[in-house]
């Protein structure tokens, strides 16, 4: 364990959080729907001690409109990698050319380098489809000198099936990394292959056909559970608003938990995700326009 990077994550925390461990103070996070994570390697206690994770959350005041919650409401975990990692939203996939026959998927990969200078690793990436099966790999070698090194791979997926509302198919992009024979890292993310687009004549289309958002606004809390962000009730309201013939949401008035978008995903839902409410104009007084301009 001392030669790994131990990150924790925090998916979000209404609202103001500070974090320390052992008594070491991390960071302050003022806004209550972002995720952020902090490097914890350093500050940890040798095997067989105690290790103490204290997070004071300042909640006070009119800061919002709505129900907001308070405290740890959204997932938590510990991420524990190797000095050379693809590190946490590391991996970026877009999909900028599609016609019936091909699809060209475009993959941007980070790779975070704490160890030695100069060392070779292969980056190993390949596309799975909808059904598990393995369509289209890559295999490249990278030299890393700095921290943080990147990577631009290119694919391409014959026959693609579109992600679409009636059939939300998504393939996953699976990157890992090897020195010599040996696995160092693993990373994977799920995505649709679909193109979007507005204009004045069409309105918003999806995969080249209009259509019309018939969508409702949403606010973050699930109703008597308070704002705590359960899977399988953020699974319950996308299907819900699906099964009542919706088929947009607008994420009122911030980001969602990062499990809700994968249930848009999943399920086939457009998202309209909003990312403050306040800006630098107040519409309460300790709201987070009193943030803003520091850490928008």
């Amino acid at each position: 364990m001392q030669d790994k990077i131990t990150t924790i994550h925090f998916d979000g925390i209404y609202k103001n959080a500070d974090v320390w461990i052992n008594g070491q103070h991390l960071g302050n996070h003022p806004y209550g729907y972002t995720p952020f994570f902090y490097d914890i390697s350093k500050f940890l206690n040798p095997a067989g001690k105690q290790n103490v994770i204290a997070i004071q959350v300042k909640n006070w005041g009119k800061n919002s409109r709505w129900y907001s919650g308070s405290g740890i409401y959204r997932s938590v975990s510990l991420d524990i990698k190797n000095k050379v990692s693809i590190p946490k939203n590391g991996l970026y996939v877009t999909t900028p050319k599609i016609t019936l026959d091909a699809a060209q998927v475009d993959l941007k990969i980070q790779v975070q380098n704490l160890a030695g200078k100069g060392d070779q690793y292969q980056i190993i990436t390949t596309i799975i489809g909808p059904d598990n099966s393995k369509l289209t790999s890559d295999n490249q070698k990278i030299t890393l000198n700095e921290a943080l090194s990147s990577k631009n791979v290119k694919l391409q997926v014959n026959q693609p099936k579109l992600w679409d509302l009636q059939s939300p198919n998504l393939y996953t992009a699976v990157v890992e990394v090897y020195k010599g024979n040996s696995k160092i890292d693993e990373i994977s993310t799920k995505f649709g292959i679909r193109t979007i687009s507005f204009d004045v004549k069409n309105g918003f289309q999806l995969n080249g056909k209009t259509v019309k958002l018939k969508g409702g606004s949403v606010h973050h809390d699930n109703g008597i559970l308070g704002s705590a962000a359960y899977s399988a009730a953020e699974l319950r309201k996308v299907h819900l608003l699906k099964d009542n013939g919706f088929n947009a949401i607008r994420l009122s008035h911030n980001p969602s938990s990062t499990t809700f978008l994968q249930i848009c995903d999943e399920l086939g839902m457009l998202v309209i995700d909003e990312a403050f409410d306040m800006w630098e104009r107040l519409k309460n007084k300790q709201d987070y326009s009193v943030d803003f301009k520091e850490w928008w």
